[in-house]
């Protein structure tokens, strides 16, 4: 899950027109896990939110 917020954010930034993302920072959530004896264990849903600054860096000429 994270991996693909993360694919999704530089997307994202890349349709900005950005070049690279600062300060990225990770926030998950456990959503409604339900304990399934089938499974032996629980089922759920797990949110991952992922943020950073967008911008560009231009080499010095």
């Amino acid at each position: 899950a994270r991996r693909e917020a993360v694919l999704r954010m530089k997307e994202e930034a890349v349709k900005l027109g950005a070049n690279m993302i600062l300060n990225m920072k990770f926030e998950t959530a456990t959503l409604g896990n339900v304990h399934d004896p089938r499974q032996r264990g629980a089922l759920g849903t797990v949110e991952v939110l992922v943020y950073g600054t967008a911008g560009n860096m231009r080499a010095e000429t």
